[in-house]
């Protein structure tokens, strides 16, 4: 872990960014007491949400059913 004063992490900011995504910990300290801790940002998994599309179409009631015609192309009857 790197221990930096507030004034360094002002000044060397873009340097400190740059280890932080190397994978090194900051820890900023005041006055010899730690204040802050610079780490990595690891977004969240997205969520997915089931029913988004409710309502937004339609299935025919008689979508099992297939046409003589396709029916009989397709093997499924004589």
């Amino acid at each position: 872990m790197i221990v930096v004063t507030v004034t360094e992490a002002k000044a060397n900011l873009s340097k400190l960014l740059a280890a932080v995504e190397r994978g090194e910990e900051i820890e900023i300290h005041r006055r010899g007491r730690p204040v802050a801790t610079l780490t990595v940002l690891r977004p969240e998994p997205a969520v997915r949400e089931l029913g988004l599309g409710e309502g937004k179409g339609w299935m025919a009631l008689d979508w099992k059913e297939w046409p003589d015609e396709e029916a009989r192309a397709l093997g499924i009857i004589n």
